[in-house]
């Protein structure tokens, strides 16, 4: 009789205890998300050091720029400026 044995992907990442890690890895990473499978990788990242600029970096400067334009808008509403 043969036995079909079931085997998956465990992070692998070492623990405080010296084993490894048995979780299963995020999609399409291969560590578990305790061990840095959520982290964002290439542009995502917020430090990416790459052509241009990263994704997160250019979502923050549209919304620092949105702020600024709305405040001028108010102030020139209000009679501050011109």
């Amino acid at each position: 009789m043969t036995y079909m044995v079931k085997t998956y992907v465990v992070c692998g990442a070492k623990t405080r205890g010296g084993t490894t890690c048995a979780r299963r890895p995020s999609l399409g990473r291969n560590r578990c998300k305790l061990h840095g499978g959520a982290s964002p990788r290439g542009n995502h990242h917020w430090n990416w050091q790459g052509k241009g600029q990263s994704r997160e970096m250019r979502r923050r400067e549209a919304a620092g720029l949105k702020r600024v334009r709305d405040l001028v808008k108010t102030a020139k509403a209000i009679g501050l400026i011109r």
